[in-house]
């Protein structure tokens, strides 16, 4: 009886090394997963910082774009003022020099 049970055992831990075997192959291909995931996502994580720059950049751009269109819209106003003044003032003294009729 006893060798039954130390063949019934001994295939127990033949069963168990077989099957230890097996996890051991899983847990290295997890780890190896696991490393492959982690290069991805570092090069996902530089990627995100790259294109937050890009961003802040272009948002400085905006805000620089936007403060020259006002600047030109002023101007614009200013000379559109000073070209109705002109006029106003030509057609002023054009009026005053012709004789009444």
């Amino acid at each position: 009886m006893t060798s039954k049970m130390a063949g019934a055992e001994g295939g127990r831990v033949v069963r168990w090394l077989e099957e230890g075997q097996t996890v051991i192959d899983d847990v290295r291909r997890l780890l190896h997963e696991c490393a492959q995931f982690k290069v991805v996502a570092e090069a996902a994580q530089q990627e995100c910082e790259r294109v937050q720059r890009n961003c802040e950049e272009l948002r400085e751009e905006v805000r620089l774009l936007k403060a020259e269109t006002e600047r030109l819209r002023t101007e614009q106003a200013e000379a559109a003022q000073w070209f109705t003044d002109l006029m106003k003032g030509a057609a002023a003294r054009f009026r005053s020099e012709f004789p009444p009729e």
